[in-house]
């Protein structure tokens, strides 16, 4: 045990001493750190004595889930993770009156880490009692260096807290059904039992179903002991028992008084949130409400693939509502449906929780390939404690109890699946997987060698699937119909058939067959669907440079005359995407990202803005579609040649996607619009026959009939991009206009077609006023972490803007950097102030990185955004710049690294452009 606790802690708190940027306070852990200060200052002031006084209107929908009053957020938490974090803030010495969690960032995270440390022991004693000794052992090491457990420590997340409830909650009951402990050990440990259940119901809705489900293992498992016919194990032979009534009797007896002490002890547990609902709601009630109807809505709305978008359509709060718009997404498309929601498992519980894709020892993709071979080993072991042991026994017994615990959280699938939701079930799936390599230890050899050879190819398989070139692009050239996609479903369902067989040659009887073929059918049902539904499975990825550009020839009409832009899908690892575009020879101007052009995106840009904080990065870095502004005169009627290329002196990686060049066939099989959902004010994109976006599944990405199957230009989701195993972008793929010719075009071509587009755009009204920049210094300058006043690049009294500046003006540092001695995170600030009508504002852009990597080797660095009406207006309008060489958080965290680094800079820039400079973009553009 000692050697599990060492490390844990170890690990933990090696990661959190490394870290560079304050975790603890992001999305929902804001709002818990929240509640836990309320309840805290309820406690100090005597509020909890005066519940009536807090008797009110419960706060609706996304109101409740933000609000930072009291009962709100006691009503939407639940009172165990909140207690638990007001007690550590009580402590470490936290206010709880401010709201500045992240100043105790290093306080909290290692209180984290000594919580879950302490897990790491429960899970070491629930493997023990559930099988043996090396099980324990082998479990405890497994979650001491479990990834998704490491990284969220630094976070205020509930999971892990629920987490470690489950570990103790597992072997406490175990602790109730051993029969060599004396009668007042026993009957204790029932009532911390009882306790510890009521903790489990309160800590999650979905929790309350745990205690009569696994009641019903145990009671079904104490009656098979007693039958008069016991089977020696699953589905083996059976074996006649002489039936003994008076034992019988005896043992019902002996148990009772363990069964009234569980209960009284979740009684006093529960009763007092019993007694706080229906004091401040009126309506007594057992449940925390998360919300449902939210989760359920965005989870299931098929137009978005089930992901949570942003900006977030129009819906109801009424769970009647949300349910008749499920039914009639279903009713008009069953197979879409269905579809998404077998694809939903693999969002619950193939990725890593790892919501800032943070690398600590292994990348995020390779914790998800650890996160896949420990699901495929608990399955393992759980096959062999059903093939070796009977239900009656308490290996078998506790086997069962693992899967029943870790399968409810299936339930997350009907709603909206994050990876973080499936956590607190992997203390069960660990110490089965564990069960799984200890079976290597105690079976014979020809069993123990076929174990192994299942485990490690399982593993091989699990890392070969997720690193491997989609199949598509090896055979694409050879067949052009839907039938490549059967064929790369056929060949991972052929794949894991041989994983199936090798684990049933290492296993026996009816269960074990059971459960290997519903598996089996899950996991083939999964593959089809991501196949032949997921629609960047069409995705071509093109590694562009210097010497190999992607071209493309695109046609203008005779006379059009409307302004354009050019649209380009690419990436690379820099803080704007080191591209030069070419139209017929001539440079554009640097690009823009396309959701910083467009209209009604600030709920979109906020939710981004917050994800790149945590990560330590800049919007602009996501993966996004960025546009270059097109001169008119550089266009000419017919053919026009585009050449995208990297930047030269760029030592990054650039890529441009792309889509493979298949000609589907088949029919629409979408759904008509949802009655209900237009009724609340959405607008589902639709076709000319009335269909919704998805009805041309069968024919995509390029089907003939002007549509292409794209990531969409104004919907995205966080969800999708960090919190689940695909972790490709943040926008979700919508069915969008194509040129006939376009579309025509690119049904001929054998190679993949680029995206990259040339769309119309509506008249700028603000086209007056030209260009300006101001130089700020052209030699190279040192950013020196020990010297602050190097970080300021304007005088330090802040320099005046530019009078006369037009409206809708923009702002863009520009600069070379490098950093000389080690590669750093460097961070960088463009401030604005002013004071319009006398009040003094400030502003920095959402799309100011938190940092961005500075390599040994110049690179270029450069954001903008527009800049607000309130500092144009202004005539004392001021602007800051200032570039540190280490992330802000870094100074709090590590101060002493953060003094050792240093870059250096030069051509730096600061450039005032009129609104004109960029057109205003159309609602429904038309690509080309």
């Amino acid at each position: 045990m000692a050697i599990v606790f060492a490390v844990a802690i170890l690990a933990r708190v090696v990661f959190n001493l490394s870290l560079e940027h304050r975790l603890c306070h992001f999305g929902d852990a804001f709002f818990f750190l929240t509640s836990g200060a309320q309840l805290l200052i309820a406690i100090k002031t005597g509020v909890l004595l005066h519940l009536s006084d807090l008797h009110a209107p419960a706060s609706l929908g996304l109101q409740a889930m933000q609000s930072v009053s009291f009962a709100d957020r006691l009503l939407i938490d639940g009172p165990v993770y909140p207690a638990y974090l007001a007690i550590i803030q009580c402590v470490i010495g936290l206010d709880p009156a401010t709201s500045l969690f992240d100043a105790h960032t290093i306080q909290l995270s290692i209180s984290n880490s000594l919580l879950d440390a302490c897990a790491c022991l429960l899970i070491y004693q629930m493997g023990r009692l559930a099988f043996d000794r090396t099980t324990g052992f082998i479990a405890g090491l497994m979650a001491a260096v479990y990834p998704a457990a490491i990284l969220n420590t630094a976070s205020c997340y509930s999971e892990p807290f629920s987490y470690f409830l489950i570990a103790l909650w597992l072997p406490l009951l175990l602790t109730c059904s051993l029969r060599h402990i004396g009668k007042v050990a026993q009957l204790s440990a029932c009532l911390a039992t009882g306790v510890c259940t009521g903790l489990v119901i309160l800590a999650k809705p979905i929790f309350i179903a745990l205690p009569p489900m696994v009641a019903l293992v145990i009671f079904s498992s104490w009656l098979l002991a007693w039958e008069r016919r016991r089977p020696a194990g699953l589905g083996g032979r059976l074996t006649s028992r002489p039936y003994n009534q008076r034992e019988f009797i005896r043992r019902i007896r002996k148990a009772v008084p363990c069964l009234v002490l569980v209960i009284v002890g979740a009684l006093i547990t529960v009763a007092p949130w019993v007694y706080f609902t229906g004091v401040v709601t009126g309506k007594p009630t057992l449940i925390v409400n998360r919300y449902p109807a939210f989760n359920l809505a965005m989870g299931n709305r098929l137009d978005s693939d089930g992901w949570r978008q942003y900006p977030m359509p129009p819906m109801s709060g009424n769970i009647k509502d949300v349910l008749k718009d499920i039914q009639n997404d279903f009713a008009g498309a069953p197979a879409d449906y269905a579809a998404m929601q077998i694809r939903k498992a693999s969002r619950l519980w193939a990725g890593s929780w790892n919501n800032f894709a943070t690398t600590f020892v292994l990348s995020p993709e390779e914790q998800d390939c650890v996160q896949q071979w420990l699901l495929l080993s608990g399955l393992c072991g759980l096959l062999f404690a059903l093939s070796k042991f009977s239900l009656s026994t308490r290996q078998g017994k506790s086997a069962i109890v693992l899967a029943v615990v870790a399968l409810l959280h299936c339930i997350y699938i009907a709603f909206e699946p994050q990876s973080r939701y499936a956590y607190s079930a992997m203390p069960c799936v660990i110490t089965l997987a564990a069960f799984a390599i200890s079976f290597l230890f105690r079976s014979d050899t020809k069993l123990r060698l076929r174990t192994a050879v299942v485990l490690i190819a399982g593993l091989a398989f699990i890392v070969f699937k997720r690193f491997s070139p989609s199949i598509i692009s090896l055979i694409h050239p050879l067949v052009t119909n839907q039938s490549v996609l059967f064929i790369d479903a056929a060949l991972w369902i052929v794949a894991w058939s041989a994983v199936v067989l090798m684990i049933y040659r290492c296993t026996q009887g009816l269960a074990a067959r059971t459960t290997l073929a519903a598996f089996w059918l899950a996991i083939s049902a999964n593959l089809l669907c991501s196949s032949l539904y997921s629609e960047n499975r069409y995705e071509a990825k093109l590694t562009i440079s210097e010497a190999k550009p992607a071209n493309q020839s695109i046609n203008i009409a005779d006379g059009d005359q409307q302004p354009k832009y050019l649209l380009v899908d690419v990436s690379s690892n820099s803080m704007s995407p080191a591209v030069v575009a070419l139209i017929n020879g001539r440079e554009l101007a640097p690009p823009l990202p396309w959701w910083q052009v467009s209209a009604n995106n600030q709920e979109l840009i906020s939710a981004l803005s917050v994800q790149a904080h945590g990560m330590g990065r800049s919007i602009q870095s996501f993966r996004q579609w960025w546009v270059f502004s097109i001169p008119q005169d550089a266009l000419k009627a017919g053919s026009n040649e585009v050449s995208i290329c990297k930047r030269p002196g760029f030592a990054g990686d650039v890529t441009l996607f792309a889509d493979y060049p298949l000609a589907y066939s088949g029919g629409p099989v979408g759904a008509a619009p949802c009655a209900a959902r237009m009724a609340h004010g959405a607008t589902p994109t639709t076709k000319a026959s009335g269909t919704l976006a998805r009805s041309d599944a069968a024919s995509r990405p390029y089907s003939g009939s002007s549509k292409a199957w794209l990531p969409s230009l104004d919907g995205a989701s966080w969800t999708k991009a960090f919190s689940s195993v695909f972790r490709n972008e943040p926008r979700i793929y919508s069915q969008m206009d194509v040129t006939p010719e376009r579309a025509a075009a690119a049904l001929k071509q054998t190679d993949p077609v680029p995206r990259v587009f040339i769309v119309d755009t509506a008249p700028n009204k603000n086209a007056v006023g030209n260009p300006e920049a101001l130089t700020l210094t052209k030699d190279t300058v040192a950013v020196d972490g020990s010297y602050p006043p190097s970080f300021f690049l304007t005088p330090m009294s802040a320099m005046t803007l530019p009078q006369h500046l037009p409206p809708a003006s923009r702002f863009r540092l520009c600069a070379d950097v490098q950093a000389p001695k080690q590669p750093t995170n460097a961070f960088a600030s463009v401030s604005f102030t002013a004071s319009p009508h006398g009040k003094p504002i400030q502003w920095t852009s959402p799309w100011q990185p938190t940092s961005s990597r500075v390599t040994k080797t110049w690179s270029p660095w450069d954001f903008g955004d527009q800049i607000p009406a309130d500092i144009l207006d202004s005539p004392d309008a001021k602007v800051t710049v200032t570039v540190s060489p280490f992330a802000a958080d870094l100074l709090f965290l590590n101060k002493k690294q953060a003094l050792k680094r240093s870059i250096s800079m030069k051509n730096v820039r600061l450039e005032f452009s009129p609104g004109n400079s960029y057109p205003s973009p159309v609602a429904n553009p038309i690509l080309r």
